[in-house]
């Protein structure tokens, strides 16, 4: 028997899953730009030289891969949260086809 307060609960955990996720990516990213920034006004040389060094210190790409590994992450967590609000529509859907073999309408 489907347990409405379980899928509800399970409902739950992946949607502060993802929210938590997401909320960490967004977080990295903007560190990732105050990081990059931080890396330009260090650097020497015009505009353009500085930003190919911001762009290529180490600091700053272990940043941004965290970030893109964030990212990842959270996007995984959307997926198994779309999934599960899926499987709650088909199950809905075989109850209501159950129901209407049985007359039950």
């Amino acid at each position: 028997m489907i347990d409405p307060n379980q899928i509800a609960n399970a409902l739950i955990k992946a949607g502060h899953d993802w929210a938590d996720q997401n909320a960490a990516a967004d977080a990295l990213t903007r560190a990732t730009k105050s990081m990059r920034a931080k890396c330009f006004l260090e650097a020497k040389g015009n505009n353009e030289e500085r930003k190919a060094r911001a762009e290529t210190d180490p600091e700053y790409l272990e940043m941004a891969q965290r970030a893109e590994d964030a990212s990842r992450a959270a996007l995984k967590a959307k997926v198994r949260y779309d999934t599960l609000k899926t499987k709650v529509e088909l199950i809905r859907t075989v109850e209501s086809t159950k129901r209407a073999e049985m007359g039950m309408r």
